[in-house]
């Protein structure tokens, strides 16, 4: 009986550097920034796992908002 090869998603990262090369080679630093801001990763007890859509997705979610607060914080400057 052949054992069936598995393949490897190419949208989960299975460790901390892959997660980190794929969002731009970021510091030890900007990851735990990250994830204390609620970046969607899962630490099973010995590495970090996340999937590629779901931090896609966190990201155009933050910077809508931090995109919004920037004009609103400009707005206020204007009209004082």
């Amino acid at each position: 009986m052949r054992k069936m090869a598995v393949k490897k998603s190419d949208k989960l990262l299975l460790c901390k550097e892959e997660i980190k090369d794929y969002l731009g080679n970021i510091t030890d630093y900007m990851f735990r920034k990250y994830i204390k801001m609620g970046m969607p990763a899962l630490f099973d007890g010995r590495e970090w796992i996340a999937h590629t859509e779901n931090l896609e997705e966190w990201f155009r979610s933050i910077t809508r908002i931090q995109i919004k607060e920037g004009i609103d914080n400009i707005l206020e400057e204007n009209e004082q």
